[in-house]
């Protein structure tokens, strides 16, 4: 890739957002790696619900890692692949947030707990501002796609004044 196209890409107005969002997306899963590490990697299997964190958390960990790396990287790749790893890192950030409040107000798999841990507060928080940027990316997005379309509009308008189309004689 040509030097000029990397910095043409990392001029994109999406591209500090996208890599907010990466940091965003990495930090919650290591908060999931922490609190397994630090709590629910020694849950008893007895536990109701235990394999949702026990498993549940490390494979949020992972996924959180392969997300990020993929953020990154659709600062460079086409804007369709960029909006389906978007898309898709949205969408497991509001399952992971779901899943966190909804062990709060019932159960998930059996799982359930009372009251916000810091690490549960943290996640969150982070899981809110990681959608909030992608919020914002797609909002930007259809701004600068609505204004390209009205320059190509004008362009193809001036166009035509500066070279009306020629009438064809039918045969």
């Amino acid at each position: 890739m040509p030097t000029t196209s990397i910095v043409s890409k990392l001029r994109r107005p999406t591209a500090p957002l996208l890599v907010l969002a990466a940091v965003f997306v990495a930090a919650g899963g290591a908060v999931h790696l922490r609190e397994w590490l630090d709590t629910y990697r020694h849950l008893p299997a007895s536990v109701p619900g235990a394999d949702v964190v026990r498993v549940g958390f490390v494979a949020n960990a992972v996924a959180s890692a392969v997300l990020a790396v993929a953020l990154l990287g659709s600062v460079f790749v086409g804007r369709r692949v960029a909006a389906l790893v978007v898309a898709l890192a949205a969408a497991f950030e509001a399952t992971s947030l779901a899943t966190l409040i909804q062990t709060r107000r019932g159960t998930v798999l059996g799982w359930m707990e009372r009251g916000w841990s810091l690490g549960a507060a943290q996640a969150r928080a982070i899981e809110i501002g990681a959608l909030s940027l992608f919020a914002l990316v797609v909002v930007i997005t259809s701004v600068s796609r609505r204004a390209q379309g009205y320059a190509v509009e004008t362009l193809d308008v001036v166009d035509e004044i500066h070279h009306p189309p020629v009438a064809v004689p039918a045969s």
